[in-house]
Order: structure tokens, then C-alpha cells, then sequence
């Protein structure tokens, strides 16, 4: 149980965030799981890290309850549950030091209460990027992709949002959005693109 744990509740790190220009090759197998999180500013997150498994957790009353920081290889967030935090996940200042983020995936939480239910700001760095079978209940803007991803797969979510549903704006190669439900229309911005299969 992590009660109001700052400004970082759970995190993984890689030290090369602080001036490195290089990814860590280290960090096999590292499972965050089963933990309860109440309250702070960010609930759990990959601070710069590879080859991460976030699941069965319970986040609640944190600014931001889960997500990526800096960058992210190989991260797994799944079957957690997600309540009154004012954004429920959240991809975001990414480092271009670092260039790529590759394979995250957000399956099967469920996100509820608060402003923005899942929220990426890509700035084109992420590749692979995985949202599925994910339920957002309760939020003023479900999902909000934005700055372009390669190969985005958003497929099997259940947006029951209030103002806006899917939001998307940048350039994405290779997307699959299928399946999707939701309660208001999706939206995109006049700069939003689509190429390849």
C-alpha cells in the first residue's frame, strides 16, 4: 500500500535519464503487481525503463494514475483498475535523446472518474503502441491520442465518456482502430494523417 507518495508513488528509472544518452540495457523482468496506490501526484510509472509488467493494481485519487515518463520499451499495463484520477493514464514528456519508445500496451484496465481517461503526447517518438479491451467510464475526454504513433492498434475499447470520446491528431502509419464503442462521436484534428496498410 503506497498512501500519498508525493510527487512519484511506484516508479521504475533508468539513471541514464539524468544526462545519458544512451538506454539502459539492464532491467529483465521487473513486475509491478497487486499493489494499492492512494492519492499524490502520479500513482505508478516507467520513468525510463524497459521490459515492465504493471498489472492488478489499484490506483485511486492520484493526479495521474498510471503511464510513462522520459521513455519506455517493452512496458505491459494490464488488468489494473484505475478510480477518480483526474487522468487515468498517461504518455507523456517523452525524450527525443532517447528517440524511440517501442511496444507499450494498455490491456484490459479499467480507467473511471475524472477529466481524461487515457492521455498519449506522442511528439512521433512512440512506436507499437497498443490500446485494447480497456473500459473508460466517467471521464469528461476518453482517449486522447496526439503527435502521431507507428503501428497504434486501438481496438476493443468501451469509451462511455461524456464530451468527447476518441481524439486523434498527428501522423500514424499503420494504425488499426477497430471495434471501438462509445457514447459521443470521435473527433480528429485537420493535421491528422493516416498511411501505410
Amino acid at each position: 500500500i503506497c498512501v500519498n507518495g508525493g510527487q512519484r508513488g511506484i516508479f521504475v528509472e533508468d539513471q541514464a535519464r539524468f544526462g545519458g544518452t544512451k538506454k539502459m540495457n539492464a532491467g529483465y523482468g521487473q513486475v509491478i503487481c497487486g499493489n494499492i496506490v492512494r492519492g499524490g501526484y502520479r500513482g505508478i510509472t516507467v520513468e525510463a525503463g524497459k521490459r515492465v509488467n504493471i498489472s492488478g493494481n489499484t490506483i485511486y485519487g492520484a493526479n495521474i494514475g498510471m503511464g510513462v515518463k522520459v521513455y519506455a520499451d517493452d512496458c505491459l499495463f494490464q488488468g489494473n483498475l484505475l478510480v477518480g484520477n483526474n487522468v487515468g493514464v498517461i504518455v507523456d514528456d517523452l525524450s527525443a535523446t532517447f528517440v524511440d519508445n517501442n511496444n507499450i500496451a494498455f490491456i484490459g484496465n479499467t480507467i473511471k472518474g475524472g477529466t481524461t481517461g487515457i492521455s498519449v503526447k506522442s511528439d512521433g517518438l512512440v512506436s507499437d503502441l497498443t490500446i485494447k479491451d480497456n473500459v473508460i467510464k466517467g471521464y469528461t475526454n476518453g482517449c486522447k491520442i496526439i503527435g502521431g504513433v507507428k503501428r497504434l492498434i486501438l481496438q476493443g475499447n468501451n469509451d462511455f465518456s461524456s464530451t468527447i470520446s476518441y481524439h486523434i491528431g498527428g501522423a500514424f502509419s499503420d494504425a488499426i482502430i477497430k471495434d471501438n464503442t462509445f457514447m459521443v462521436a470521435p473527433t480528429k484534428e485537420a493535421e491528422t494523417s493516416f498511411s501505410g496498410n
